[in-house]
């Protein structure tokens, strides 16, 4: 896993866009927090710095790299709702009308939940 560009995914490099398999058979986090969770695990120290020392408002350079692979493998093009519902409870609040949420942003709220977590570790 890595958070640059060139290193285009979110699965851990496993980069099989599944062949068409049905959702009951992917095993796709629901939740932001487990989504959170499985990056956590992917991410060498290295990337994790790279995570924490980008500004806030400087995660958007991660977008055609790392958060396209989190697109592809966490289902979020495919038909993953929990997780769509999950990362529009965190950006809107729970009980919010906001059930739905666009790919492209959803995989915004997972950075910014990793870029969080990341800097409650200093």
């Amino acid at each position: 896993m890595s958070t640059s560009d060139d290193q285009n995914n979110g699965n851990n490099g496993n980069n099989d866009n599944n062949g068409g398999a049905s959702q009951a058979n992917i095993d796709w986090p629901q939740t932001v927090d487990e989504a959170v969770d499985r990056l956590l695990q992917g991410l060498s120290d290295k990337d994790k710095e790279t995570v924490r020392s980008t500004p806030k408002d400087e995660l958007y350079k991660f977008h055609f790299g790392w958060r396209m692979g989190i697109r592809n493998a966490f289902g979020l093009w495919q038909g993953n709702a929990a997780l769509l519902t999950s990362c529009a409870e965190v950006r809107y609040g729970p009980g919010s009308d906001a059930k739905f949420m666009h790919p492209d942003d959803a995989s915004g709220v997972i950075i910014e939940a990793v870029w969080h977590h990341l800097q409650s570790e200093r």
